[in-house]
């Protein structure tokens, strides 16, 4: 297990976050699955997030993700990006 080290804290931060999609639709397969796999993997590394695990099926998608950061930055900077805000 690797922790991060801040000014006056060691920590190690992981979220699961799971996306389903309205109504449970099982749009994930195919080409639309292939693309919203680039688009989380494009995020996270654009945000220096690290995927530690996911599964995709074809109505939701599980990630296990580590922060490299405090948990304030992740709620208020990466939260609205993956809801499909604009930051």
């Amino acid at each position: 297990m690797e922790y991060k080290h801040g000014s006056h804290s060691i920590y190690d931060l992981k979220y699961h976050v799971v996306f389903c999609t309205k109504y449970r639709y099982r749009i994930l397969t195919g080409e639309v699955g292939q693309r919203t796999r680039t688009l989380i993997r494009e995020i996270c590394q654009a945000n220096y997030v690290d995927i530690v695990s996911g599964s995709m099926s074809p109505d939701h998608v599980h990630l296990l993700l580590a922060i490299g950061y405090s948990t304030k930055h992740f709620s208020v900077q990466i939260g609205p990006v993956y809801q499909g805000e604009k930051r």
